[in-house]
Parts: structure tokens; sequence; C-alpha cells
């Protein structure tokens, strides 16, 4: 391994890295690799994967942190409303 080269770790979606001597992160997400070695810098929490997804190259972001609590709080609401989606749509395909 060359010197300063992180030793390699697992990696998640929504996984900011930031490779050696490159000028941007890269941000992994369904396609990212299961692991590397380069730094973790965050990771976006899950209900936030979607609009992470929609991102173009070169996009700029602003992270805030989050608590545990607040990360599972959020996922929850974005669970809830696609079961409010998912419902909405059979009532329309029953013709209710």
């Amino acid at each position: 391994r060359p010197l300063g080269e992180l030793n390699s770790s697992g990696t998640v979606c929504g996984t900011l890295q930031l490779p050696q001597g490159a000028e941007q992160s890269l941000l992994l997400m369904a396609d990212g690799a299961p692991t590397g070695g380069y730094p973790q810098l965050a990771h976006v929490i899950a209900a936030d994967w979607p609009a992470a997804g929609q991102l173009a190259p070169g996009s700029r972001l602003r992270f805030v942190e989050v608590e545990l609590p607040a990360a599972l709080q959020a996922l929850r609401k974005q669970e809830q409303g696609l079961r409010q989606i998912n419902e909405t749509l059979q009532r329309w395909i029953r013709g209710e």
C-alpha cells in the first residue's frame, strides 16, 4: 500500500469520499463500490438518497449534521408519504 493510503474499508450508499489528489469529492450511491481506501467525509441520510441520486455531476452540496433519531424520523416521514401515494394509486386503480 502506498504511503498515505488508507486501509480499504466498507462503504454504503450515501458515503462521501475524497480520493487522494482529487479536487472534488465523490458521493457513492447504489452503484458505488462496496469497499474503498479513500477518506470518508460524511454520509447522506437514507431519506435524502432520492434527492442525492438526482444531482448532476459537479453539483455543490451543503451538509448539515443530524443525529440518528432525526435521520430515522426523516426516513419514517418519507416512508409514510410513499405509503399514502401507494394507497391513493391503489384506490384510483380500483376506481374508488
